[in-house]
């Protein structure tokens, strides 16, 4: 619904998904978006067991290797960061409506194996949790982007600095911080 014009609120699924009015497509959404936060985390740490580099490495110092995990690596704190920000907006209740810092909102997950007991069917984190997760990751792939400049070309498929500045402007405007929604956006 962000990215077309509607004439009415009728419009295709939009009563449907972006409004809630069934829940039985509620469980599409929490599948995908944990998939991608599952698949994220598998990253994440397969690149933390090769060495994710430090912000304060020097580039001209490094190999390839590693300074293509330096750019592999904010790319997936974007999508995590991504997915996370659609969990709260579908599932979370509208800024207007609720008390971030009571709110209970998703199960949040940064290790990829959940089938431990302790991992596994996490309780609720509140809603000021899963913006600071949020915003965490993407101001940590922002800051990497910068160091390792990476130019994806027209390929929409990869995500860049760009991106995460959208997904991150999203993000405080969907938690009510309009001016830094706008400094982001």
């Amino acid at each position: 619904s962000d990215d077309i014009a509607m004439k009415s609120q009728r419009y295709g699924w939009f009563m449907t998904d972006e409004q809630a009015q069934t829940y039985g497509r509620r469980s599409y959404y929490w599948s995908y978006y944990y998939s991608i936060i599952r698949a994220c985390n598998k990253g994440i740490n397969q690149l933390e067991l090769i060495g994710i580099p430090s912000l304060e490495d020097d580039v001209n110092q490094m190999s390839d290797v590693t300074y293509e995990i330096g750019y592999l690596y904010p790319q997936l704190l974007t999508m995590r960061g991504w997915a996370y920000a659609g969990l709260q907006r579908f599932f979370c209740k509208t800024i207007e409506e609720i008390d971030i810092d009571q709110e209970l909102s998703v199960p949040i997950y940064t290790e990829e194996v959940t089938v431990a007991d302790t991992i596994l069917g996490a309780k609720r984190a509140v809603a000021s949790d899963v913006y600071l997760r949020t915003e965490e990751d993407l101001k940590n792939a922002i800051a990497y982007f910068d160091k390792f400049v990476y130019d994806r070309g027209d390929n929409k498929l990869e995500v860049n600095k760009e991106v995460a500045l959208m997904v991150l402007a999203y993000s405080y405007l969907n938690k009510g911080d309009y001016p830094n929604a706008l400094k982001y956006a």
